[in-house]
């Protein structure tokens, strides 16, 4: 289970095991610390002109283990050595990280989108005397660092047994889905010694890792496609070759390696213009560019933030729809079809987010077009999927268009999307899990049967979201709904006083018999919120309500 966290720094200065700590960037100022200079690695300031922390004893029933690169991490542990009297381990490196701040968050952001974890140099304990482990870490892009994620995907199934006390430093964009992918490696091995019939893989971090191959090796069965099919989501250049290769319609589009060749070739789209990150984004790496000098600034800004590639694509104009499709081999069954909205701000203004609310069913969608969809995209994907051998076990999330000329892909997930399966899942009349477990077995998969429900539920955000959201925003204790219920994500703390922890703090979500009555249920309870840090958008289902 998770345990208490430590988070607050106290005192600049720490001590492990007799050596005075000190996190030496919360004593720069000015240029030096929005910029990261003169900042020491972990590589500097442990792994190379000093001894990497490791303190093991006897008699101690628990351990932290951490990876530090400034210092900020390593003082937290100092000062959860100090309250429990825990061993210490440091997570180390083969190649420690560069020194400069900026070149590091280029290198990490590399490893990131390239699902290229670090190599370490370091070895593990017996851990059996232990019964709590305290994992620190920072978090990059609200998730795991990638010296953590590499520690967990080698060493996490020593821990299935144990009680894991996770703690961080991070930027104010909070805890992001690190737990849940503690989670996920951890339950890699753990299942070798339970009575576990199959794993079900969340995030689609794990999955661009290999977590499912890993557990293919070990005979544990997984619902989740393996490494190479999860490339569809892990690079947009990959999923678009395959779309070429299968004849699966999409936009129009090109992929350029540097930024020169990328804003050369701006000259060959019209604007508006589709401009993706070539990695995982979590849903924000796209921008829509209305004109010449936006686009030459964000194909800089994404090359300057570590892209190895970006997507230029023509600007698709049509209603968007989400499909989930559960897929075992070359077999497929379409859980019940949602709308997103991807942008910020109301009449679908300002960037792209992880998305901001949604709704199903779609009356606006015509059978005729749905059967469309099935036809010109399901299907040719599904026979990709089978000629290439991906034996594709897990969701299939596929974004569409319904343009003038037909349905057109925007994007492949590889797991279950948020925040469009908070209003699905409560709409599938089959008990769900025996669909996963067919899958997972390989058996035929029954056809899914919706409900006559209608559901509808708005993202609640800090304020800043997507860009900067504003840290540790205060929700304190939310009232009961008569007919609407709540989906938390990124808060900390209990019911009766929540802090927002990142971007996206909660959804607010009602089920009723109509989206009219849905839409006016959600709104009715948010308009009675004093939530002044935080913001939503007010035209979630217009669409359909509208169309």
């Amino acid at each position: 289970m998770f345990g208490r966290t430590y988070s607050d720094l106290g005192s600049v200065v720490g001590q492990i095991n007799g050596e005075d700590i000190r996190a030496n960037q919360l004593e720069r100022h000015g240029y030096d610390w929005e910029n990261g200079y003169g900042t020491p690695s972990d590589g500097q300031d442990t792994n190379r002109d000093g001894q990497p922390v490791r303190k093991l004893t006897k008699d101690a029933k628990s351990i932290i283990i951490f990876w530090s690169r400034s210092g900020s991490t390593k003082l937290l542990a100092s000062k959860i050595a100090r309250e429990t009297g825990a061993d210490i381990l440091e997570i180390t490196l083969r190649n420690p990280y560069p020194a400069n701040y900026r070149k590091t968050l280029s290198h990490t952001n590399r490893e990131r989108i390239q699902n290229d974890p670090p190599e370490l140099e370091m070895q593990l304990p017996d851990l059996s005397q232990y019964d709590t482990i305290y994992l620190g870490y920072q978090t990059r892009a609200m998730t795991l660092s990638q010296p953590m994620k590499a520690f967990l995907l080698e060493y996490g199934g020593e821990f299935s047994n144990k009680e894991i006390a996770p703690f961080l430093s991070e930027g104010g964009y909070g805890s992001g889905d690190s737990t849940e992918l503690i989670r996920e490696f951890i339950a890699r091995d753990g299942g070798k010694n339970k009575k576990v019939d199959w794993t079900f893989v969340g995030p689609e971090n794990a999955l661009c890792v290999g977590i499912t191959d890993k557990f293919n090796e070990a005979g544990q069965k997984i619902f989740g496609p393996n490494q190479r099919a999860a490339q569809l989501e892990g690079s947009k250049d990959y999923a678009l070759r395959f779309m070429n290769k299968y004849d699966v319609p999409t936009a129009r589009h090109e992929t350029y390696a540097s930024a020169e060749t990328c804003i050369e070739g701006l000259k060959n789209f019209d604007y508006p213009l589709v401009i993706k990150e070539d990695g995982l984004a979590g849903g924000k790496g796209v921008t829509i560019a209305q004109n010449q000098d936006v686009a030459e600034e964000t194909i800089r800004e994404m090359f300057a933030g570590g892209q190895t590639a970006v997507v230029l694509e023509e600007c698709l104009v049509g209603p968007e729809y989400s499909m989930f499709v559960v897929v075992s081999e070359d077999q497929f069954t379409i859980l019940p079809m949602a709308q997103d909205h991807k942008r910020v701000g109301d009449g679908d203004k300002g960037p792209n987010t992880g998305g901001m609310g949604s709704y199903s069913p779609l009356p606006q969608l015509k059978k005729e077009d749905r059967q469309r969809m099935i036809d010109e995209i399901v299907k040719p994907t599904m026979n990709g999927l089978v000629q290439g051998n991906y034996h594709y076990c897990g969701i299939l999330y596929i974004g569409l268009m319904m343009t003038e000329n037909g349905p057109k892909v925007i994007e492949y997930n590889v797991c279950l999307g948020d925040p469009e399966i908070q209003v699905v899942l409560p709409r599938v009349k089959n008990d769900f899990a025996q669909v996963i477990d067919a899958a997972v077995n390989h058996e035929k998969l029954p056809e899914i049967e919706e409900n006559d429900s209608s559901i509808l539920g708005v993202v609640v955000c800090s304020k800043g979201y997507p860009t900067h959201p504003a840290p540790n925003v205060k929700i304190g204790k939310l009232p009961h709904g008569t007919n609407t219920y709540i989906d938390y994500a990124n808060v900390k703390g209990d019911l009766d006083n929540l802090i927002g922890d990142g971007g996206r703090l909660l959804m607010v979500i009602s089920e009723a018999d109509n989206l009219v009555q849905a839409q006016d249920n959600v709104y009715s309870y948010l308009s009675k919120l004093d939530l002044p840090d935080c913001f939503y958008r007010h035209d979630i289902g217009n669409r359909a309500l509208r169309d």
